[in-house]
């Protein structure tokens, strides 16, 4: 639909959240990490920011509906995961939107390295990382 803009959103967490962290092809423990910050907890975390992000978005002070296909999996090194999403903001609010998950991710204590790209292809979801191949939506 040509009245929507598209963007590939990946989410990870901070630091303290992995176990392990990848070093010349190997795997070794992070002095970081904090034992109590579980896969569980790293979910609801992800989660949580994922729902306060696409239900709080307003320009105006009015709402905006942000419709999103989203997956949560783990990291290949251990098991702490990552957010990737699919989000479709009509074209009006594409930048007013890309600004205010910026400053989302911002202000979030939990959440760590993340990117924003356009989407431009939806069958080819991330023109960065290959890697990663969508194939249905339910």
């Amino acid at each position: 639909n040509n009245d929507y803009v598209a963007f590939f959103v990946t989410i990870t967490l901070q630091s303290q959240f992995h176990k392990y962290k990848s070093f010349k092809n190997n795997h070794i423990n992070n002095p970081k990490y904090i034992e109590s910050n579980s896969v569980n907890l790293s979910y609801k975390i992800l989660n949580q920011f994922f729902r306060t992000v696409s239900k709080n978005f307003r320009v105006n002070r009015e709402y905006k509906k942000v419709t999103f296909a989203k997956v949560i999996e783990p990291h290949k090194d251990n098991l702490t995961p990552h957010l990737h999403s699919i989000v479709w903001i009509e074209k009006e609010y594409a930048k007013d939107f890309e600004s205010y998950l910026y400053k989302q991710i911002d202000k979030s204590e939990n959440i760590g390295q993340s990117e924003i790209e356009p989407l431009f292809n939806v069958s080819q979801p991330s023109f960065s990382n290959k890697r990663f191949k969508l194939t249905c939506f339910s």
